[in-house]
């Protein structure tokens, strides 16, 4: 059962889109020759050897976390969304938080996609009353890792890079599965 409580602080580690990234780099590996050379392609498919997150998990545990999530389908949003929406809470997830990965940025580009909605399994969201001594365990074992957000007690906000804010009203779909059902 999840503690998440408004106040919570949102921390994600590594980066969104990490499973997006290898699986798109891996089927659209030929349509993508034309943007990646061959070594940027090989290190986009390597991602996929990112997607454990026992490292960070095993650290964040001795930190008492209210709630653990691997950022599967639906990416980043989609992961905020299922926990927050279970206790019948919100959230405010700052965009500028966000790291993404130049490969994942590349791929968002070409194929018009959100990183945030980009399937990320690797990334570890950990919903913490005091995130700061978390923050400090992860970055000595070398792992990135960045609070992106907050838990609030209602709405479900995207404040975006440019400065708007996106209400969320409903589960992300996952970005994945709507570029691999376009024709190639």
């Amino acid at each position: 059962m999840t503690r998440v409580s408004p106040g919570d602080f949102i921390v994600m580690t590594k980066g969104a889109g990490i499973e997006g990234t290898g699986i798109l780099a891996l089927e659209r590996a030929e349509e993508l020759r034309g943007v990646f050379s061959e070594e940027e392609l090989r290190k986009a498919q390597d991602f996929l050897k990112k997607v454990s997150v026992l490292p960070e998990g095993r650290i964040a545990l001795a930190f008492s976390p209210h709630c653990l999530h691997d950022a599967t389908e639906g990416g980043v949003l989609g992961a905020v969304w299922e926990v927050c929406a279970a206790r019948d809470l919100g959230f405010v997830i700052d965009e500028s938080k966000v790291f993404v990965f130049p490969e994942t940025e590349r791929l968002a580009c070409h194929f018009g996609l959100d990183p945030l909605r980009l399937i990320s399994s690797g990334t570890l969201l950990i919903f913490t009353p005091e995130p700061q001594p978390l923050l400090a365990a992860l970055h000595e074992a070398g792992i990135p890792a960045e609070v992106i957000g907050q838990v609030t007690g209602n709405s479900r906000t995207l404040l975006r890079r440019n400065g708007e804010r996106e209400e969320i009203l409903e589960c992300p779909q996952d970005e994945l599965w709507r570029i691999l059902e376009r024709e190639r």
